[in-house]
């Protein structure tokens, strides 16, 4: 993929008059991504609509096709239909690019462990300064080879699954994003076990709740629970469980939710 360019200069014209107008606002980057992951776990074909057209979203769809997941856009891609293969991952290889989509990185990287077989994930310079160490240690936890290519913790990241998630009770890093978890949460109903995610280090709830409510809405349950040990100093309070032979149900059509901060641009 090739990055955008833009002009140097852009005129601005000011309105002459003042606007009377209905703008429908762009649907959430977080969850547009987050659904498609679900859409493609889930056990057949299901729609997106109010999706958010960005190269965040770009770079997701063209790392599922190369996935081997069939992914068709309408309506400038606000409309997606995805064809879910129920937990399982078609392509035995694949070299994705990640640009410098973080969600997209997390996401496909817990992805491609349910798949057999050796996949590499690399994105801009600057994702290259990004640390997944976090991410990388906990699906090493649950048995998968998920490695940095040059040894630092960032990408280039090289996944190498056999088709089988032995589940079980994995320590998850939070610290430095919350998107480490979820990554791991929305691959777990595929797990071969129970799974149980112990959290190290400060949780922000607010994108994790989003995460297990979008789950539940696709047919998967992850309840939330008190850690047994959660009097350690690096320990959050909370834990995670999703037991296993749950799967995500397709959806004949799911909305997408507007993302509200992006009003704030047409109020301005």
């Amino acid at each position: 993929m090739t990055a955008k360019t833009f002009p140097r200069t852009l005129e601005m014209i000011p309105l002459t008059n003042v606007p009377n107008a209905t703008i429908p606002i762009p649907g959430s980057k977080s969850l547009t991504n987050r659904a498609l992951i679900l859409a493609a776990l889930a056990d057949g074909p299901s729609e997106l609509r109010g999706a958010l057209a960005s190269d965040d979203t770009s770079v997701m769809i063209d790392s599922l096709h190369r996935l081997g997941f069939s992914i068709e856009a309408e309506d400038e891609g606000r409309t997606l239909r995805i064809a879910g293969l129920g937990g399982k991952v078609p392509a035995k290889s694949a070299e994705l690019y990640i640009g410098n989509s973080g969600t997209s990185t997390r996401f496909l990287t817990a992805l491609c462990a349910l798949g057999e077989g050796r996949y590499r994930l690399d994105g801009t310079e600057r994702m290259r300064l990004r640390p997944q160490e976090d991410l990388l240690d906990a699906l090493a936890d649950m048995g998968v080879s998920a490695r940095s290519e040059m040894g630092n913790g960032s990408p280039p990241l090289i996944v190498e699954s056999f088709g089988e998630l032995p589940g079980g009770t994995v320590r998850v890093g939070t610290e430095a994003s919350s998107q480490f978890l979820t990554a791991i949460l929305m691959i777990s109903p595929y797990a071969k076990r129970d799974l149980t995610l112990e959290i190290r280090g400060r949780l922000r709830p607010f994108y994790v709740d989003i995460t297990r409510r979008m789950m539940a809405q696709w047919g998967v349950k992850a309840s939330m629970s008190a850690q047994s040990d959660s009097d350690s100093p690096t320990a959050s309070p909370l834990a995670f469980r999703v037991a296993t032979g749950q799967t995500y149900k397709a959806q004949p059509t799911y909305h997408i939710e507007p993302d509200a901060s992006s009003a704030s641009y047409f109020f301005a």
